[in-house]
């Protein structure tokens, strides 16, 4: 089979609109709807480096770098990446077993794990262990050198942090849990799903990139990584459900992007995982990714979770010419009348031949205040719909927003 690309998840931007129904988008137009308010590595093993299957093994689906910016609070100067052979030449401590991170030493060091194309979630994830080894220095105090992660996004807060001077000159297995053991006080603003490593995830719930690192009292010392290890739940057995509300047999424009609206959502690791669709073996694909106009086929939606069990869903496929024709946007007044101050909520529907439009909608500069509530004056609101061709619709709604003159409260006495 032929993979296209990874498709929407729980947080696409795109609207399911379908084919003849008009697919009502909470957002207002009429007056009496206003209130008042005060470099990773992925594909299949066959097409990996030997290396790249061996970095696999010891380290997980992920890209290691120096640092990344608003992850790495350390960071690692001239970071290599070591055989076993080149590892024992530069003379890294015995105890180590094939791919060894090293770079220069330094009183702070750090590498960075990117697992985020490797879609796992968190809530999958027991704990992680990682495999390292920390030089003594004469500048070795009692609280330090210190293991540490910081938290993406907020690196001056941890979400582990380890005290190790009593085990400096050894190789340690260091291992944080999602049930909170190793997990910090502050770390704990971040617990879903009784799992404290969502620290770790992004909106979606999926692991993204973290650093490993050791802060020092001072001084300068090598740091190592032997190995890091994801430690995944066992009792999820079962594939993500791909959620697809369309028809079996579906049409689509030469020239168009492929997106079917389908989601997928595991009810053990309760989280949206990535739909991808494949084409069924020997189509042959044209330069804009598609068959050639009059092709009919199957295509397959597919979507894994963590451990990757695998869901899949067909649909018959039939290309067909290219669409000229813009999505309808329906609104049931292009003029409304509301009193200023008051939060507009667009109502307004958008219909498209081939079922899926996104739309949109800006408002003229000055329109609202930093509430979202409208000033007084005249304002427009320009909507917009584009296909999955490309075809562009807009409209204008004019509000005309009074000044509104409460009734004075006079006190009774």
């Amino acid at each position: 089979m032929k993979r296209i690309f990874g498709g929407s998840n729980v947080s696409g931007k795109y609207f399911v609109l379908r084919r003849a129904v008009a697919f009502a988008v909470a957002v207002a137009l009429l007056a009496a709807c206003f209130a008042l308010k005060n470099g990773g590595f992925t594909g299949n093993a066959a097409e990996k480096t030997e290396k790249e299957a061996a970095l696999e093994a010891e380290f997980g689906e992920c890209e290691i770098l120096a640092s990344m910016r608003k992850v790495s609070a350390a960071g690692s100067k001239n970071m290599r990446i070591l055989s076993a052979e080149e590892a024992a030449g530069e003379g890294v401590p015995e105890g180590y077993e094939g791919y060894v991170l090293a770079s220069n030493p330094g009183a702070n060091v750090g590498y960075t794990f990117d697992f985020s194309a490797a879609g796992i979630s968190v809530n999958a994830i027991k704990s992680i262990s990682f495999r390292i080894y920390v030089e003594a220095t004469d500048s070795d105090a009692e609280s330090k050198p210190e293991i540490r992660i910081p938290i993406p996004g907020n690196t001056s807060v941890y979400l582990m942090r380890y005290e190790i001077t009593k085990r400096v000159g050894n190789w340690m297995t260091c291992t944080v849990y999602a049930s909170g053991i190793g997990v910090t006080i502050d770390a704990r603003d971040y617990r879903r799903n009784n799992n404290e490593l969502y620290a770790l995830a992004d909106e979606n719930g999926m692991l993204r990139a973290f650093e490993v690192g050791v802060r020092r009292h001072s001084g300068s010392g090598a740091f190592y990584i032997d190995s890091l290890k994801l430690n995944l739940r066992t009792d999820n057995v079962s594939a993500p459900e791909i959620l697809y509300d369309g028809p079996d047999t579906v049409s689509i424009p030469k020239g168009s992007r492929l997106e079917l609206g389908a989601r997928a959502y595991d009810e053990e690791e309760k989280t949206y995982f990535p739909v991808e669709y494949v084409w069924e073996d020997g189509v042959a694909l044209e330069a804009d990714g598609l068959p050639a106009e009059g092709t009919a086929c199957k295509l397959t939606m597919r979507a894994r979770d963590s451990r990757k069990n695998t869901a899949e869903k067909n649909v018959s496929v039939k290309v067909v010419a290219k669409d000229t024709v813009p999505p309808e946007i329906h609104v049931k007044t292009d003029n409304v009348s509301c009193p200023a101050g008051t939060v507009p909520v667009p109502n307004f529907a958008a219909v498209d031949e081939f079922g899926i439009a996104e739309v949109s909608f800006e408002w003229q500069k000055g329109a609202l205040d930093g509430f979202g509530r409208l000033n007084e004056g005249d304002f427009s609101l320009v909507i917009s719909a584009e296909d999955l061709s490309g075809n562009i619709s807009q409209k204008t709604v004019y509000f005309h927003a009074g000044k509104c003159d409460f009734p004075e409260i006079v006190k009774d006495n």
